[in-house]
């Protein structure tokens, strides 16, 4: 769990680069249809697996860099529902 906070030198990058996609992720399940949000995780997480398995670079980085996204996301979209804009 220490690593999920973290961040090293080697997966800055990665990590602020994969945001997006979480914040996206999260936006669909949300704004669009409620389906869309984890079927758009589901196939992110499996291209990422996928990737890996051919690759072998890493990709807990990018995943770390989604899950950062939709906490991030997730925690703008609570509190403009605790103050009422939402």
């Amino acid at each position: 769990m220490k690593y999920l906070f973290s961040l090293g030198k080697d997966e800055i990058e990665r990590v602020l680069m994969h945001i997006p996609v979480g914040m996206l992720t999260l936006a669909l399940g949300i704004f669009v249809v409620w389906w869309l949000g984890p079927l758009f995780g589901i196939g992110f997480l499996v291209y990422e697996i996928i990737q890996d398995k051919n690759l072998k670079n890493g990709a807990w980085k990018d995943i770390k860099g989604w899950l950062w996204g939709l906490g991030i996301l997730g925690v703008i979209l609570g509190i403009l529902f605790f103050i009422g804009v939402l």
